[in-house]
């Protein structure tokens, strides 16, 4: 093996809208600009793991009220309400233009990498609301892997316990605020390479740090934890324990 590689992935960097499709879509500006259309501070905080990690980065800024490229198709998520609509063609000229080009740079990057030797970590930075459907989420970090995957349990693992060491008042979760294995990005992939090849994490951050203007701050803890990530010994066969 050639070594581990960490790639960042974004896909609700921002909430753009194509040219080709304003005046196609009428969504309110406070909708748009809303969680509804994006991941606020998700792009500020893969970029600076890109900065600090040096390593790839494959990122969107259009609105996922667009197409949801963290959904895979024949989600009932996959167009919002404003696209559902579309007709057939528009749908996929939106799927073709978009979606597919997106998946398939990421998809293409890791499957170069693996015939190259390496074993891919794959880390797609989102961020959540505080309160959801009059559910108050007060934690502060959510790492969301595949429990059933060994290496990706020790990477969460070593992810967490460093953490907590770069600001022990952190609050961070396995598996929050959504479960790994629900439908996206990184379960799309773990159904198409080997668990001893690619690792699919999400990194979800709660969204108060960009409205309290935090991002440096919980963006420093982020780089910090992935400190020597590169070096870990991920021997399949080793137990790690977890708490």
């Amino acid at each position: 093996m050639s070594g581990i590689k960490v790639v960042i992935t974004c896909e609700h960097g921002g909430y753009d809208i194509p040219e080709s499709f304003r005046d196609k879509l009428d969504i309110p500006d406070d909708v748009i600009s809303s969680h509804w259309g994006w991941d606020p501070g998700a792009y500020l905080i893969a970029s600076d793991i890109e900065k600090a990690k040096n390593c790839p980065m494959i990122f969107s800024t259009y609105t996922r009220l667009l197409v949801d490229l963290n959904r895979s198709i024949g989600n009932k998520q996959l167009f919002s309400q404003y696209t559902n609509e579309l007709d057939k063609s528009t749908k996929q000229e939106v799927l073709s233009n978009y979606y597919f080009p997106y998946r398939k740079r990421i998809e293409e990057f890791i499957s170069r990498s693996i015939d190259e030797g390496d074993l891919i970590i794959h880390l797609s930075i989102h961020t959540f609301n505080t309160i959801f459907n009059d559910e108050v989420r007060d934690f502060d970090v959510g790492l969301l892997y595949d429990e059933t995957r060994t290496l990706e349990n020790k990477v969460c693992y070593f992810i967490r316990k460093n953490l907590l060491k770069a600001d022990e008042n952190l609050k961070v979760k396995y598996n929050a605020p959504y479960m790994g294995t629900d439908d996206g990005l990184t379960t799309y992939f773990r159904s198409t390479f080997p668990p001893k090849k690619y690792l699919g994490i999400e990194i979800e951050v709660n969204n108060r740090f960009f409205y309290n203007g935090e991002i440096p701050s919980i963006s420093a803890s982020i780089v910090s934890s992935l400190k020597g990530i590169e070096e870990l010994n991920l021997d399949f066969d080793t137990i790690t324990k977890f708490n």
